[in-house]
């Protein structure tokens, strides 16, 4: 193992902490919609849920 690069372990289509997705001119940072997600899926409030998602409706939108 000695000479590779940590980085052959992680999955390629998971960019790193500081990368943004730039999908049709539009610039998407990764781990704000992936924070989005993991706070939608961790709770059972809907209130909370429906808010968090419009959040993430503005980011994906932008």
């Amino acid at each position: 193992m000695k000479g590779f690069p940590i980085a052959h372990i992680f999955h390629p289509s998971i960019p790193p902490m500081h990368a943004v997705v730039n999908n049709h001119n539009r610039n998407i940072d990764y781990w704000t919609v992936k924070r989005k997600f993991a706070e939608i899926v961790s709770t059972n409030d809907v209130n909370k849920i429906y808010s968090i998602s419009n959040e993430l409706r503005r980011v994906l939108s932008a």
